[in-house]
């Protein structure tokens, strides 16, 4: 925990690269598709809305608005967020830092966890599919600026509209493209606006 970030996010990498070296000794590295209750497409005129996918997205939404209000109006969500801003403030005004990180990395597996379940009925699942949605996420985040969960949700969509785009329009390597998409993104947005397109963190409110 008292290490710099950069050897938190080495050692991070590391285990994700051990772990997906397990699966694939274990599981084989052939894709696997997952079945649900909810195969079946729902149909509004001429456009078809995969029940599945829409269950997915209900399903996002409704855990990213809790999340939001855990950090926004709980004790230990505010914790959390005072822990983000200064750690050093943050512990002189008697806040655990090292329990409270100790529960945030709890929290961010089970939520790593949940994401993998949500996203495994919309597309084959294999060991090493992390990387890419890892960078994702990492332009995402560069979107929307640390803290803000309404703009992660902004900067995902935006994304997602980018990649659609090339993927319409390019046909053949679009989906490619929207790999490179993600990773030129995360330069611009990193070069020319480092605290995100929404802002970074928020002062904390006094924890009742």
């Amino acid at each position: 925990i008292e290490r710099p970030p950069l050897i938190s996010l080495l050692v991070t990498f590391s285990l994700s690269i051990i772990i997906a070296n397990v699966v694939k000794l274990i599981y084989t590295a052939t894709p696997r598709s997952v079945n649900t209750m909810f195969d079946g497409f729902w149909r509004l005129g001429n456009i078809t809305i995969p029940v599945t996918k829409s269950v997915v997205l209900v399903a996002a939404l409704l855990i990213m608005a809790m999340l939001h209000l855990f950090l926004q109006k709980t004790r230990l969500g505010k914790s959390i967020r005072a822990a983000a801003q200064n750690r050093e403030a943050a512990r002189i005004v008697g806040i655990e830092i090292n329990h409270v990180y100790a529960i945030t990395f709890a929290i961010c597996v089970a939520l790593t966890g949940v994401a993998g379940m949500l996203i495994s009925p919309t597309q084959a699942v294999f060991p090493f599919m992390g990387p890419p949605l890892t960078l994702k996420a990492f332009a995402i985040t560069a979107l929307s600026g640390l803290g803000s969960i309404p703009g992660a949700l902004m900067g995902g969509m935006m994304l997602g509209l980018v990649e659609i785009f090339i993927a319409t329009y390019v046909p053949g390597i679009g989906t490619n493209l929207g790999i490179v998409a993600s990773f030129v993104i995360l330069v611009v947005v990193l070069v020319t606006r480092p605290q995100g397109l929404f802002g970074g963190l928020k002062p904390v409110e006094q924890a009742h």
